[in-house]
């Protein structure tokens, strides 16, 4: 139905083959034209990620297919004609990061895929009385809520999709107070911390079921200062004693915090989806970005698409300058091809090359002194991105492109 397989069987990724070979039939087509990476870039966001978006919405793809088709997008980026391999000089996953955090901004199609399927789950959640909602609780959480529902035994490929974007649901919500009676004091995300919005106090015997509710005089409808002080730790019994109460006792709902405004987006729902993802993965860090400053006024600067993203593959070390290909098993000599007098890394590609430095001294605003004295790129493009040379960044990366094009000229033709 409207392109939908209407039998899942054992084989997901040959049930979804077809979605594999509209894109390399997009990707083939644009082989044969000249493009910049820039009309690439807006091609593959465009074109090539939005052609399983439907399929996705509604089904969970194999991991194997969505990283076989990373991996023709990938191809394709980075020049690929014909079935050749291509060498990537900068990895997907840093190239799917949003280009405030120093990527490309493409998506991670597995992320992209949880996103559209949580979706469906914040429908059924916000529309409970919809047929599909009525339906997948019947069948799959009939004595409770879907977000503490179980896969089930024999479920459909459609649950076991959604089931796995459950975790995102939960990422990116908490509960509203209301009357309590569906929050669990310890289990479920409910206090104002952004941190966590979970108690961190260790749970306690009591009495009263372990809900919200009991910690609540439905007489006075306010808090039980004194089962409250009894339970938690001081600052977090302040805390709860803060929330007011309405006093008409509406029932408990969740709220969307992926976003400032509090509504569902699939876009605010694939950034947790990612982090999740990243989360995950024990290779990768969370850690700040020291360069947020460079990726907020490069893809501000007017300069073409192409000087951006070469400025940009400057800033990740993304060049193929000599150095870097002898480090991927390339030989061909370490010395420049411009000067034949040093190796050929990126800063003396760009910087300390004589033919660079005879560029750079034509310049008359040049801070030639900080050239030379400079031994890492980096430190060079965040001295230009500070407030006495910010309005000189523009030219800098227009140079070292014009300098970068004059040493391609001289090595392929």
């Amino acid at each position: 139905y409207l392109g939908l397989p209407s039998i899942i069987g054992r084989s997901k990724k040959l049930i979804f083959a077809e979605i594999k070979e509209k894109v390399c039939q997009k990707l083939a087509g644009w082989k044969s034209k000249l493009l910049s990476m820039g009309g690439k870039e807006i091609l593959i966001k465009a074109v090539a990620q939005a052609i399983p978006s439907y399929t996705m919405s509604c089904f969970l793809l194999p991991k194997s297919l969505c990283e076989d088709l990373e991996r023709e997008m990938r191809s394709f980026w980075w020049g690929q004609k014909q079935q050749e391999k291509k060498i990537a000089w900068v990895g997907w996953k840093k190239m799917c990061k949003p280009k405030s955090l120093g990527g490309m901004g493409f998506r991670n199609l597995q992320a992209f895929n949880l996103a559209l399927l949580a979706k469906q789950a914040w429908r059924i959640i916000t529309n409970p009385g919809s047929l599909a909602a009525r339906l997948l609780k019947v069948k799959y959480f009939p004595f409770g809520d879907i977000l503490n529902a179980s896969l089930g035994s024999s479920p459909s490929y459609t649950w076991r999709s959604i089931f796995q974007s459950l975790e995102v649901i939960r990422s990116g919500t908490r509960w509203r107070v209301g009357n309590w009676h569906l929050i669990h004091i310890w289990e479920d995300k409910w206090l104002p911390t952004p941190s966590t919005y979970k108690v961190i106090t260790p749970p306690k015997e009591f009495e009263d079921f372990p809900m919200v509710s009991s910690l609540i005089d439905h007489e006075t409808k306010w808090w039980k200062p004194n089962v409250v002080k009894a339970l938690f730790l001081p600052f977090e019994a302040d805390t709860i004693l803060k929330i007011p109460l309405s006093q008409n006792l509406p029932d408990d709902a969740l709220i969307w915090i992926g976003n400032k405004k509090g509504v569902f987006t699939v876009k605010s729902a694939y950034f947790i989806a990612a982090k999740l993802q990243v989360d995950k993965d024990a290779g990768e860090s969370s850690s700040g970005d020291s360069n947020a400053l460079i990726w907020g006024k490069l893809w501000k600067l007017k300069l073409p698409a192409k000087i951006k993203i070469f400025s940009w593959r400057v800033c990740v070390n993304g060049l193929p300058v000599y150095m870097k290909m002898m480090e991927r098993g390339i030989q061909l000599g370490w010395d420049c091809p411009v000067c034949g007098d040093e190796p050929e890394s990126l800063i003396h590609a760009l910087i300390s090359c004589d033919f660079a430095l005879s560029v750079w001294s034509l310049w008359q605003d040049c801070p030639l002194h900080l050239l030379l004295k400079a031994t890492d790129l980096m430190d060079v493009i965040h001295v230009f991105c500070s407030s006495p040379f910010a309005e000189h960044l523009e030219y800098f990366f227009a140079i070292s492109w014009a300098i970068w094009h004059n040493r391609n000229l001289l090595v392929h033709n």
